[in-house]
């Protein structure tokens, strides 16, 4: 071995020693300047953040819970929950191990995270039906959550969702860009262990552009998390499990669904993706599909284009009160005679 080598690798290990230093200290740091905005509940063995947002003046709209996608953490949906501010209680969460919530062995396929979520539902002490917002993966989510537990759901507003097909209806050369962004989840949860992700920050910022200052400083620190990442890495290695049960997913029946899509894809892949999304959208005889021009994956959750997520989960929550009345109209008169 020659001396260069030799002090070659002296150099890269204490390099390394030194970025899982600072990736100790970093995590440190901003776990103080980012406290948990929510509350922890146990469940089981799990320890979820959860943060709910009441709204302004009580009401008795359904509440809206809110699926992440991969590697996200539940304060993605921040603009989401201020659009909806006057109406409604938004819950953001988030997954075992990501954003706030402690890690653990829990599965993280898409049935496993359906029940996690009826659980805090039970512990939360909602036991009406919910309206449920996904984002790309879980959008997935939410519809097999709707497969296990079709009456905790009053409808679904699903944003740029991931197809349990897509790995076989997009042209090759996309599914080998997929298989490069899944070994990326690998490559990045190791990375964070010597600090490599917070060299990358400019790339993490793009991948939470378009939140509110605090919201975005908060999704990035978090996204830099060796726990974070370690979580996002067992998601993509469930993806198999996760679209195999999608894919027994039901007809959802007169449910109330609308698919948003982001038509600010490449060339080669919108024409697939729209395929996909507008099936997606037909899995409801109530069923419609709306794509956003200039919207991306992220941008159509993260940036004003929320706008109009937040407007289909209103006329969803118009739609069933109108429903309410008709049906308190529709009621029989009862004459009661008091002796």
């Amino acid at each position: 071995m020659t001396t260069t080598l030799v002090f070659t690798l002296i150099a890269l290990l204490t390099l390394m020693i030194a970025g899982a230093l600072y990736q100790r200290y970093a995590t440190a740091r901003d776990k103080k300047r980012f406290p948990p905005p929510g509350q922890f509940i146990e469940i089981g063995e799990d320890r979820i953040h959860v943060e709910v947002r009441e709204p302004v003046t009580p009401t008795e709209s359904p509440p809206i819970v809110c699926f992440t996608g991969i590697a996200l953490p539940g304060i993605t949906f921040d603009r989401i929950a201020q659009g909806l501010a006057d109406t409604s209680k938004v819950i953001m969460y988030d997954r075992p191990g990501s954003g706030w919530s402690a890690p653990s062995d829990t599965g993280l396929d898409a049935s496993s995270v359906s029940d996690l979520t009826a659980r805090m539902l039970d512990k939360l002490e909602i036991h009406e039906p919910v309206i449920l917002v996904g984002h790309s993966l879980g959008a997935l989510y939410a519809r097999v959550f709707i497969e296990k537990f079709p009456e905790r759901v009053a409808g679904l507003v699903s944003i740029d969702s991931s197809h349990e097909d897509m790995q076989f209806r997009f042209p090759e050369v996309i599914n080998l860009a997929r298989n490069v962004m899944m070994l990326g989840h690998k490559t990045l949860r190791w990375g964070t262990y010597i600090g490599w992700s917070r060299l990358r920050k400019r790339s993490l910022t793009k991948q939470a552009y378009g939140l509110p200052e605090k919201a975005q400083a908060q999704t990035v620190a978090l996204m830099s998390q060796t726990s974070h990442q370690e979580a996002a890495n067992r998601e993509s290695k469930a993806w198999e499990v996760s679209t195999a049960q999608a894919r027994r997913v039901p007809h959802f029946g007169d449910l109330p669904v609308r698919v948003l899509v982001a038509g600010n894809w490449p060339k080669i892949m919108l024409p697939s993706w729209l395929e996909m999304q507008n099936e997606l959208s037909h899995l409801s005889n109530c069923g419609t599909m709306k794509v956003i021009g200039d919207a991306d994956h992220v941008g159509i959750l993260m940036s004003e284009h929320a706008r109009h997520s937040v407007t289909e989960i209103r006329e969803i929550l118009a739609l069933l009160e109108e429903e309410k009345k008709h049906a308190a109209h529709d009621q029989p008169e009862t004459n009661t005679e008091t002796v």
